[in-house]
This record gives C-alpha cells, sequence and structure tokens, in this order.
C-alpha cells in the first residue's frame, strides 16, 4: 500500500494566509451628536458666561397710570460654565512599536494603533457624557439581576446602555445616581454579551469571572454604574443636564436657580409615551415651536430610530449629511437621516447609540456648542513631545486629554419627549 504525503506531514511547510485589507476596529465608530454640534475650542480662561434673557418688563396695563405704577424690568440669568478633565492613557514598548514600523512585520504600526485608540476610548467617554446628566453614570443594574454569580451575567435594566460597557473597563457602583460609590479592590469587564445587554466582571484585568458580591462592597440589584470611580460628578454636563424634563429642581445649575422658568431656562419636557412614535415627536416639536424654538435635529437611539422607520413606512425619506466639517478624530461625517415634516419645518431624525433609549432629544442645533480649551480630544504634545519615556520600563505612554463642556444659548428652543 503507497503512502501519500498528507497536511499534517507537510504542515512545517504550509504558508498562513494572511488578510490584505485594512483590520476592522469594531469600537463604535459614528457618534453623530458629537460630530455635528458646533465646536468652540477657544474655551480659556476659569470659566464661560452664558446668559439668556428669559423675561421682558410687565409695566403693561390699559390704563397709563395702572402701567407707570407696575415696577418690573426685564429678567435674564446666565448659566456660569465651568470646564472638567477627561483623560485616556497609552502605553506601548519600545520593541513592539520598533518590531512593527514595517508592513514585513506586522497588519499595523502598533504606535498608531495604540494612539488611535486611546483617542477613540476617549471620543466615546465624551461622546457618551454629551447625553447624559453629568452624573457619570453609564448604565444601572437591573431591578432584577443576579449579583451574586460568576456565571450569570449582570443585566442592565436598559439593554441598550450595553454601548456604554467596554472590556476592560474597571467599574464603579453607587445605590443613587452619583451617590457615593460602594468601596472595591478591583471590577474589571471580562465578558460582555451585547445582545442581552449583560456583563461579567473579574477582579483583575483579563482574569476569571467572579461574583459581584466578591468584588464590591455590598453591589445590589439597580445600583447605578460608572465606567471609572473618578467619573461620579465630575463629567461634561450632557443633554440630559440641560434639559431634564420633570427632575428641574431650586439646586442650581451652573449657578442658575431654573424654578424661575422651568421651560425657558430648562427645556421643553414633553410624555408622548401614550402616543405614538411619530406623534411623540410631532407633538414635542410642536411644544418647541410654541415657545418660539424651530426643532431641526432630533437624535434618538437605534432601537426607537427602528421602531419610527416601522411606523412611519412608505412615508419615509431619508437623506445623506455631506460635507459636514469635523475636526476631531474617529469622527464619521456622513450619518442617514429620516425626514420628518414638523411644526416649524422639516427634522432629521438620527439615530445615536450613545442617547439612551426611550427618550428623543429635539433640538435647534445652533444653540449648542461643545466649548473647549483647544480641540475636544487631542494628544499631550505642549512640550513638543508626543511620547513620554515610562521610567519604569521600555515603554512608551502616549497622553490624551480634554477640557470641555457643553453649552446652550435657548434651552427653552429645545426639548426632550418621552417615548412609548
Amino acid at each position: 500500500m503507497s503512502t501519500s504525503l498528507n497536511q499534517t506531514q507537510f504542515a512545517p511547510l504550509l504558508k498562513t494566509l494572511y488578510p490584505a485589507e485594512a483590520v476592522k476596529n469594531e469600537v463604535y465608530p459614528k457618534n453623530p451628536f458629537f460630530a455635528l454640534v458646533e465646536k468652540d475650542t477657544g474655551f480659556y480662561g476659569d470659566s464661560s458666561k452664558e446668559p439668556v434673557i428669559f423675561a421682558t418688563p410687565q409695566n403693561r396695563a390699559a390704563g397709563f397710570s395702572a402701567a407707570n405704577t407696575i415696577a418690573t424690568t426685564s429678567q435674564a440669568r446666565s448659566f456660569l460654565l465651568t470646564r472638567v478633565p477627561n483623560y485616556s492613557m497609552a502605553s506601548i514598548s519600545n520593541e513592539t512599536m520598533l518590531s512593527s514600523e514595517s508592513d514585513k512585520g506586522a497588519f499595523l504600526k502598533a504606535l498608531k494603533y495604540e494612539m488611535d485608540n486611546a483617542l477613540l476610548a476617549l471620543t466615546r467617554a465624551i461622546s457618551t457624557q454629551l447625553f447624559r446628566t453629568g452624573t457619570g453614570t453609564i448604565a444601572q443594574i437591573a431591578s432584577t439581576a443576579t449579583v451574586n454569580s460568576s456565571s450569570v451575567y449582570v443585566a442592565l435594566s436598559n439593554p441598550e446602555d450595553i454601548v456604554n460597557i467596554e472590556y476592560g473597563m474597571q467599574l464603579a457602583f453607587s445605590a443613587t445616581d452619583g451617590g457615593a460609590t460602594r468601596a472595591t479592590t478591583g471590577c474589571f469587564v471580562v465578558a460582555i454579551d451585547r445582545q442581552a445587554g449583560s456583563f461579567l466582571c473579574s477582579a483583575t484585568y483579563g482574569g476569571a469571572p467572579a461574583a459581584l458580591t466578591s468584588l464590591v462592597t455590598s453591589p445590589a440589584a439597580s445600583d447605578f454604574i460608572y465606567a471609572a470611580a473618578s467619573d461620579r460628578n465630575a463629567v461634561i454636563s450632557g443633554l440630559r443636564a440641560w434639559l431634564p424634563g420633570t427632575a428641574v429642581t431650586s439646586t442650581p445649575f451652573f449657578g442658575v436657580d431654573r424654578t424661575a422658568d422651568k421651560t425657558r431656562l430648562a427645556g421643553v419636557n414633553f410624555d408622548g409615551s401614550a402616543l405614538s412614535i411619530e406623534e411623540a415627536l410631532i407633538s414635542g416639536a410642536a411644544r418647541i415651536a410654541r415657545e418660539g424654538g424651530t426643532t431641526d435635529t432630533v437624535f434618538m437611539s437605534y432601537l426607537d430610530f427602528s421602531n419610527l422607520v416601522k411606523a412611519v413606512g412608505s412615508k419615509q425619506q431619508y437623506i445623506q449629511y455631506s460635507n459636514v466639517a469635523v475636526k476631531e478624530p474617529k469622527v464619521t461625517v456622513g450619518f442617514n437621516s429620516l425626514l420628518l415634516s414638523g411644526p416649524s419645518g422639516t427634522m432629521n431624525v438620527i439615530p445615536d447609540q450613545n442617547c439612551p433609549a426611550g427618550f428623543a432629544f429635539l433640538l435647534q442645533m445652533n444653540t449648542w456648542k461643545l466649548k473647549s480649551l483647544g480641540e475636544a480630544v487631542r494628544i499631550f504634545n505642549g512640550d513638543g513631545l508626543t511620547m513620554l519615556r515610562d521610567p519604569s520600563g521600555d515603554n512608551l505612554l502616549i497622553r490624551c486629554f480634554s477640557y470641555a463642556q457643553l453649552s446652550c444659548r435657548a434651552p427653552g428652543w429645545n426639548g426632550v419627549v418621552t417615548l412609548p
């Protein structure tokens, strides 16, 4: 019987085939609101005063003497904005950087790879914060979640918030939104089920999954989640902070008690949960139009956007954004939007994975700015050095940073709609 040369015998001489295409980065490259909001990179000094006129003098009456005796004046308030810092670090060994400098050695140059991803991590964090309240929370544990198992994934109250959780994050938790964080020696995300909206953590980066109860002091269902403990009450005050809905109180917001006029100082709030999604958006836009605003752009989650597409059916029209000038790194400039006719003109409805599901933000975009000290996302090179030497090892360090805050010059011309 003859013997044939087989795969096992010839294996040492077979080549490994590598694709010629670029390696795909699957970490949410599209962040529409961050890309489209106007950027103001001249946020110098220690603060920025943002004045709003919300009342005219009411010295008016049918009789002259009556009008002449009323003592009222125009009313204005100034939001005193302050910047918040945000950082992203990367480290690369000198040998790895050198060994990947040519196409012969690697698919990607390690330096560019790690630097781009550090910038993307910072962009992603800011993009998430731009939609939220400023407390730093990115999600909440479900009220029915299991927190005492190393194998049962921890479920989120809103599964769509899983987009805010990444492998390797060192999570922190608190009983209330913005409350004191629970003690932990380490709670690193090591497994994610994006379909179900759940995750597992470990005591170490890349370690074996462990129950939250063994990593965090007294974790509980319904706890709020932070991407880092230092984020608590120290991040950008996003759309949900400027447009808090029914949550507006007398607590000063950038120095302003907004209860003097909850709409003009804290935006329109419309509960459309009992309506169809299309009716909710149009009714919310009508309320904003009544207040003098023009809703030109609507942001919502992909889940809510898909429900809208199904609802409008054959009436939908799609357009493509083009020629949008965006200077920040890792931002895609073209976004599909659905055209929806509103009471003050056509509204471009754009899905954004950073938008919390269940809410739509109806905006007049020329009233918003992302104000920053220099570019909103940048690499530290003030001393002329893009990379720093690590004194403790054969590594190079890259520091990315942001000093920014979201600004609104007319809150009352914008609003948030609770969706069905």
